[in-house]
């Protein structure tokens, strides 16, 4: 199918000054789950964000055939680039290109060079994959640290362009309930931020692995000011996969080192094969606020048949006009872990996004049968052996339990590890996770599970389990 490439209607000035919002055209589709406890800190009366113009969501784009390599030579014209430090150890490079070329190719190499042509530095761009004629994409990179050419204000970006010559095929995409707001630094020494947040729906007839989005915000003046990618792999916050008429949420954040006045939102759905889901779904949760971040515990229960593994929760937080204020994923802890039907797993999610700005959390859960996995993995592992995490202590007013884990098994395996705390009715109040990672065979690692949380322990009890790492 053709490749889809998604532009949005240009947004109305924004005004950053009165605390910058947009409104959405609808919020989510979702399901919120029946709410949690009540929470330990209870949150402020939510407080609307100031009114702004409405985006009119793009079309999705027809079905077409899958793409194939055309004759000719794709060229790349640099619409627009902005090279600025996002603080003394981030560089960041962005911009718009267009093929002006008569072949579909994207963007292959980037060289930084100075007057004398001299190449100072090569830095990675994010690109989409497959760019037609006349069509543009925004891309953007970062150089960190010693990794930052000096002079770099006065080097200049020159692209190589690659004719595509590979045979995947596309699924078509529409974007939706989009809003834009603006946020404070993250870090001491940043930027304001300006986040953008929507819904990305599969219009097409194949599933994708998750949808390349890519946002970039102009000044008043039309000139780029940042670009940001919200890639679809694993850690980052989206479920990866959706089938025909799924959707997930996603964030795309930019530095505001000018005012953003207008944004376009890019996206591209690399399609894949289908996979078997199996039904999750958030039973139940507790929120803990505190001055800097506020958590969500709760536990997974499998409502389906089979056994799930590769469990990822996503959490979208709304306001009371269902505008998106924030996702979070928390796939990378959890994917390892079989979960059998009728059984729970315990997770929690942070977020930093202040209890003020949002009113309550969607929850999208999703997780695949033993016979379904990615191509990360060839299958589920066994040999693994825990030792200890058995007990809990609490020294420094906080719990903890240490232990063992071996890989005693002959294959690469990774590993992961949930330790969940319970009060006397049943709920999860604290969760810690060891990343624990790749385990060669014959590895021992020791493990140490810290709940600052919990104030009482009831129960406790530990989850792990591992998947064996496809090599190839």
């Amino acid at each position: 199918m053709k490749r889809v490439f998604v532009v949005l209607v240009w947004l109305a000035l924004l005004v950053l000054t009165t605390g910058l919002a947009v409104g959405c055209a609808g919020g989510p589709t979702e399901v919120t789950p029946t709410p949690g406890p009540s929470p330990t800190t209870p949150a402020p009366a939510p407080t609307p964000a100031p009114s702004g113009p409405t985006p009119t969501p793009g079309p999705a784009a027809p079905p077409g055939p899958t793409p194939t390599p055309q004759e000719g030579q794709a060229k790349f014209e640099i619409v627009d680039s902005n090279m600025f430090l996002a603080s003394d150890r981030e560089l960041r490079i962005v911009g718009v290109v267009k093929n002006t070329g008569d072949g579909v190719g994207r963007p292959h190499d980037s060289h930084l060079v100075d007057a004398s042509g001299k190449v100072v530095a090569q830095p990675f761009l994010w690109f989409f994959h497959y760019i037609e004629p006349g069509q543009k994409s925004p891309f953007c990179a970062s150089e960190y640290g010693g990794m930052i050419p000096p002079g770099w204000q006065d080097l200049e970006l020159r692209l190589r362009p690659v004719v595509l010559v590979d045979d995947r095929q596309y699924t078509s995409c529409r974007l939706e309930g989009l809003t834009a707001f603006a946020k404070e630094p993250e870090r001491e020494g940043e930027p304001a931020r300006f986040n953008i947040c929507g819904r990305a729906i599969n219009t097409g007839k194949l599933p994708t692995d998750g949808f390349h989005i890519l946002a970039v915000g102009y000044d008043a003046e039309g000139k780029v000011v940042d670009v940001n990618h919200d890639y679809r792999y694993p850690g980052i916050e989206c479920p990866r996969y959706l089938e025909p008429e799924m959707s997930a949420p996603f964030q795309v954040s930019l530095y505001a080192v000018r005012p953003i006045a207008d944004y376009e939102v890019f996206s591209e759905g690399p399609a894949t094969e289908a996979r078997e889901l199996v039904e999750l779904e958030v039973a139940d949760y507790t929120v803990v606020g505190s001055d800097r971040e506020t958590y969500l515990f709760g536990e997974v229960v499998n409502r389906g048949s089979k056994p799930a593994v590769e469990t990822e929760v996503v959490m979208t937080l709304v306001n009371a006009e269902g505008q998106i204020r924030d996702v979070v994923d928390t796939s990378y802890y959890y994917r390892a872990i079989l979960v059998a039907p009728g059984e729970k797993l315990p997770f929690v999610i942070s977020t930093s996004a202040p209890q003020e700005v949002w009113e309550r959390p969607i929850f999208q859960v999703q997780g695949f049968t033993v016979d379904s996995l990615s191509e990360d993995y060839t299958g589920v592992y066994e040999d693994i052996k825990l030792e200890g995490l058995d007990t809990l202590e609490r020294p420094y007013k906080r719990f903890e339990s240490k232990g063992k884990v071996t890989n005693t098994g002959s294959s690469v395996a990774e590993v992961r590890i949930i330790g969940a705390i319970y009060d006397a009715q049943g709920r999860v109040v604290d969760v810690d996770t060891d990343g624990v990672g790749l385990f060669k065979p014959g590895e021992s690692r020791d493990i140490e599970l810290i709940f600052s949380s919990a104030e009482e322990a009831a129960d406790f009890k530990v989850f792990y389990g591992a998947l064996v790492e496809n090599m190839e």
